[in-house]
């Protein structure tokens, strides 16, 4: 288990100016100076059969004015280990996210309506080999997430995993069987109970096109809007022609709904990729969250944090809807454009979604959201970037909102270790109703110091 360990203590300091801190309505505004001063650490080590990865900081800020003034703080962190505890046998992985989110998608994005939402997962697994024909795996994963306010439940999620797949050498047809049983135990809120068992399959019809498929049983219960207890298929293909394509596309009846899904992974050029997927899920907005944390994982090349589904950045709340205690079916469109020429580095993002809370039919909500983003490096010790965002929110018998967000920036390294920074963002929302437009100009500058 022994390997290189890499700490790295930074500390930023800032100072920004908002026209309008908590985003009100013409005639409401509070303009406001906020200070922030934000001692951090990254830890980054790595063994023959361990890896660790920890990006952790604590922002303390005084505000002039606004729902915030005076002196708060914010803890900001995210992190995995994943570790081989007995050779070929023993495996642990862990995953950990604090943050600052919004917990009513109707709110604005205002630190004075955020809250720290506290996501954590362990899941110990052991794997063993089943004569030349398959492996086995038995995995127990404990998620647990905490919401500050008190305003959601925090639950705790115990979740049992069984699998036998065939070796990948072993003919043209993969097979896996797969169960899984999970309780969530919330605070304030009914359980969720859920079971699944799978049979899958993938034939390689030929050597690019693979016939792939699973049939299976499913039960739910939320003991409150949801009781299902339904067969599961699905049916579909994967293309595989080279290393620059992966797509895989089916149909089926799951979370007792018909439904379709896809993953796209395209490698358009030397410098270019696409990342792209559809999907349906069933559940409730914490173990959506403690999902999003099951694909937090490293860059190999910059040693960042990245989701793994699209190799960019982590982020631990990747759709914008409610984080309640309902129990809701989500339909999400994501796609990602990456692409790379000389200094420059082009992003361009987007997604939709829709979220119906069951049980409650009025408050179906669908959001639309485009980002576009720039940097180019001048030289060796500076760098520009700029970005446009759009977000469009339609919610059921409510305002719908338009929210838009120009911001740019400039980063300049004084040395190896110490850089400046200084950005300016211009953001505003249309709405329905005049009471909930705003715009804001936010500047900000500051020094960032690696020890």
């Amino acid at each position: 288990m022994a390997g290189e360990m890499r700490l790295t203590p930074t500390l930023t300091t800032s100072e920004s100016y908002s026209t309008n801190v908590d985003l009100e309505p013409d005639g409401e505004e509070d303009s406001a100076w906020i200070t922030r001063i934000t001692p951090g650490l990254g830890l980054r080590g790595e063994g023959s059969r361990g890896t660790v990865a920890v990006d952790g900081s604590l922002t303390l800020s005084h505000q002039t004015a606004g729902d915030d003034k005076g002196f708060n703080q914010d803890v900001d962190l995210s992190g995995l280990i994943e570790a081989e505890l007995a050779r070929d046998l023993l495996f642990l992985e862990a995953a950990a996210s604090v943050s600052q989110q919004v917990l009513d998608a109707q709110q604005t994005n205002a630190t004075s309506n955020q809250d720290t939402v506290q996501v954590y997962r362990v899941s110990p697994a052991l794997r063993h080999g089943l004569g030349s024909f398959a492996v086995g795996e038995l995995r127990y994963v404990l998620d647990q997430v905490f919401v500050a306010s008190g305003d959601v439940s925090n639950e705790t999620q115990h979740s049992g995993l069984l699998s036998i797949s065939s070796l990948d050498d072993i003919d043209r047809l993969l097979w896996s069987l797969n169960g899984r049983i999970s309780e969530a135990i919330r605070t304030d809120a009914d359980n969720v109970s859920r079971s699944d068992v799978e049979l899958a399959g993938d034939y390689a019809a030929t050597r690019p096109v693979h016939l792939i498929g699973g049939v299976g049983y499913q039960t739910f219960d939320d003991h409150d809007t949801e009781d299902f207890e339904s067969p599961t298929w699905r049916a579909g293909l994967r293309l595989h022609p080279n290393r620059r394509l992966d797509l895989q596309a089916d149909y089926g009846l799951r979370d007792d709904e018909y439904s379709p899904a896809f993953q796209l992974r395209y490698q358009i050029g030397r410098r270019t990729r696409l990342i792209a997927s559809y999907q349906e899920t069933l559940a409730t907005s914490q173990q959506r969250l403690a999902s999003t944390l099951g694909f937090i994982g490293l860059d190999p090349e910059t040693g960042a944090l990245i989701d793994e589904r699209a190799g960019t950045p982590f982020d631990p709340r990747v759709d914008p809807f409610d984080i309640d205690d309902e129990t809701s079916r989500i339909k999400a469109f994501r796609s990602v454009l990456l692409h790379e020429r000389g200094r420059n580095q082009f992003t361009i993002a987007g997604g939709y979604g829709k979220d119906n809370t069951l049980g409650s039919g009025d408050d179906d909500e669908t959001s639309l959201q485009l980002d576009l983003g720039w940097t180019r490096h001048l030289n060796r010790r500076t760098t520009v970037d700029a970005g446009v965002g759009y977000d469009k929110s339609d919610f059921a018998n409510d305002p719908d909102d338009q929210e838009y967000l120009f911001e740019g920036g400039v980063r300049y390294e004084l040395t190896e270790r110490t850089g400046l920074f200084a950005g300016y963002l211009f953001h505003f929302q249309t709405s329905d109703e005049q009471d909930n437009e705003f715009n804001e100009h936010l500047i900000t500058v500051g020094i960032r110091h690696r020890f």
